[in-house]
């Protein structure tokens, strides 16, 4: 039955009277029990922005509704204000089930903006046993690019069909990594401590704050020579791992993470250390990529207070000059996915074929075992520096495909010439040879090596990720601009879709000269 503007409005006023009654305001946050039931379809009236709760509400207290900025991004706090929502509504933006986290004395929902949702205008839908309610939603999504050796992490938004626009700078001095928690409220980044040697930070970022994201915790860690931070999808664990150790890190309450006992690597001989790592979806297995004889360890880290000794196994044969360079998981988690080739100071008369390896995992009693599958060369594809695996399966087609062509892996390449000149600071003949040179590229391909070509880069891309729809991919590049007979170094972001078809690059910062053009810079899409 069509309601009147005059009944939704003596519906409103009978909600709040029943609340009224207990000295519950509008906006104060109550128990379910005090809500009254849905009489009718529910009515969203308005959707305002929260941005960052710095706590969860609790019963009696105020719903502030002066810290959001009127952008919604992934992971920020809203209030759904309307009418006849009832007891036990279902709230969906974008087809996405969003949490209720509490409900206020008008029958007003507070949730967030979930994972997983698309950029640009979308639906928030609030439903009950009597019918729905949909408003439109402006969802904005982050990205985060962390330039290596400045200490800076830049904040920026991407819009629907790849536009960047640079939001804000967070100076963080000895950044080495960062993750975003899985709901995107948050992003933690693990700094080298600048007044000793023996430990580092997580620092941890509230994404939806006012007037920006800003730092609102810090952790202390024993962690001697940090090198990597990685998160599991299903926001269960966060493992930051160091040159000869490793820690596990809760972060149930995102505000404020907590460490457990850090845990010896125990890598054999004692001069192995990680040149990569990656956290299973679920968190439970930690893999750790090795320079010394092409190892692959993995660790069993679903007691992440009392991880197992790592399981290790070869990868590639040591006898060849291909390298293991890079590895992530499978979204499933069932293999771990690696990219051989060469690496800087390579023999350059002995250069390899770049290749993807899957190791299978299977598991046996108390033991993991590793086998190796046969490598694939990928087509046409150059020395490679970073690997990134999307959570979303990218141009599947409509036929019958096997595993290995179903599986998709974002790869960075170079120029087997660039390695060695850009893992130094730059020189003259350096810059000459660089500048303008389509040094990079981006790439997609399968575990059979079949390749689709996105796009070319004027330096090497030190960092890549993809949006979770799979449509777009982003890239970090420190490339040499020609200026004059002189040269400098410029830090950007490419930003190009899955098929090939368009790339844009925005310019972020200058470089210090002395910095090292194929240093990590790690970027990162909002869930």
């Amino acid at each position: 039955m069509m309601r009147t503007r005059l009944a939704a409005l003596v519906a409103v006023a009978c909600a709040v009277q029943a609340v009224g009654c207990a000295g519950i305001g509008a906006r104060t946050v109550t128990a379910v029990g005090n809500i009254a039931g849905a009489s009718d379809a529910p009515q969203i009236d308005s959707v305002l922005d929260l941005g960052d709760l710095e706590r969860l509400p609790e019963d009696g207290t105020q719903v502030a509704t002066t810290g959001g900025d009127g952008l919604f991004a992934v992971g920020e706090a809203m209030l759904i204000e309307g009418d006849d929502f009832g007891k036990q509504p279902t709230v969906l933006v974008d087809n996405r089930p969003a949490t209720v986290i509490a409900r206020t004395g008008a029958g007003g929902i507070v949730t967030r903006v979930p994972p997983q949702v698309a950029s640009g205008r979308v639906e928030v839908v609030v439903s009950n046993a009597r019918g729905r309610s949909a408003a439109p939603l402006s969802v904005t999504r982050h990205v985060l690019a962390l330039q290596p050796n400045e200490g800076r992490v830049h904040v920026l938004t991407i819009e629907p069909g790849g536009h960047v626009d640079i939001a804000n700078i967070l100076p963080m001095p000895g950044a080495i990594d960062l993750v975003f928690s899985p709901d995107g409220q948050m992003a933690y980044v693990l700094q080298r401590r600048a007044d000793e040697k023996s430990g580092a930070n997580l620092v941890a970022v509230a994404m939806g704050a006012a007037g920006g994201p800003r730092v609102v915790n810090q952790l202390s860690l024993d962690l001697p020579d940090p090198r990597f931070l990685v998160a599991s999808r299903d926001g269960r664990a966060v493992f930051a791992v160091g040159a000869r150790r490793g820690v596990g890190i809760d972060v149930v309450v995102p505000r404020s993470p907590a460490a457990f006992e850090p845990f010896a690597l125990r890598l054999a001989p004692a001069s192995s250390v990680p040149i990569a790592v990656a956290l299973s979806p679920d968190g439970s297995r930690l893999a750790a990529l090795l320079a010394k004889d092409n190892q692959l360890a993995v660790y069993d880290v679903s007691d992440a207070s009392n991880p197992s000794a790592p399981f290790v196994v070869e990868v590639a044969p040591v006898d060849r000059s291909a390298a293991a360079v890079d590895v992530g998981f499978a979204p499933d988690g069932s293999q771990v996915w690696i990219v051989l080739g060469d690496r800087p100071g390579a023999d350059a008369g002995a250069r390899s074929d770049t290749a993807v390896v899957a190791v299978d995992i299977a598991q046996s009693d108390d033991d993991l075992e590793l086998r190796p599958r046969p490598a694939a060369t990928v087509d046409g594809a150059r020395a490679p520096v970073t690997l990134a695996v999307p959570r979303s399966r990218v141009g599947a087609g409509t036929s019958i495909r096997s595993a290995g062509r179903q599986a998709t892996v974002l790869l960075s390449t170079v120029r087997s010439n660039v390695l060695a000149t850009a893992a130094a600071p730059l020189s003259a003949s350096a810059g000459a040879m660089l500048a303008d040179s389509g040094a990079g590229s981006v790439l997609r391909c399968n575990l059979e090596g079949e390749t689709v070509g996105l796009f070319e880069t004027d330096g090497p891309v030190t960092g890549v990720a993809a949006t979770p729809d799979g449509r777009i991919a982003v890239a970090t590049t420190t490339r040499v601009i020609r200026t004059g007979d002189a040269y400098r170094l410029e830090f950007g972001v490419y930003v190009g879709d899955m098929n090939g078809s368009s790339v844009r690059y925005t310019r972020l910062a200058d470089v210090a000269p002395a910095a090292i053009m194929l240093a990590r810079a790690p970027v990162l899409v909002a869930p």
